[in-house]
């Protein structure tokens, strides 16, 4: 589905250390964050997951150390969280992570 109205692509830069559950986008209640595009770097061997508040949005994916991922710019959403709920980044290791998210968050 798309957000209705005016909406304006936001970014934002990535930023973890350690393993646990970092929020990326923080959720607004009666709105959803739609994710356009991003890419995840690691310093080390880790495994991630995107997630909406503890919910996978994704399945696991592996990352080696001083690798990552990227999934170029799409014309839709290719992660949709729930209302209210906030986009998280789950990591498995206790190195450095960055990236960047573009996304777009509105009402249904």
């Amino acid at each position: 589905m798309a957000i209705k109205g005016a909406i304006h692509r936001l970014e934002i830069d990535v930023s973890a250390t350690g393993a646990g559950t970092t929020g990326i986008v923080e959720g607004i209640a009666g709105k959803v964050i739609q994710v356009l595009s991003l890419f995840v770097t690691s310093e080390l061997d880790a495994n991630v997951k995107f997630q909406s508040g503890s919910t996978d949005l994704s399945g696991v994916v592996y990352l080696a150390a001083r690798g990552g991922m990227v999934i170029a710019h799409q014309p839709f959403a290719i992660f949709q969280t729930a209302d209210g709920e906030d986009f998280n980044l789950y990591r498995t290791a206790t190195g450095n992570f960055g990236g960047s998210v573009v996304y777009v968050q509105g009402e249904l």
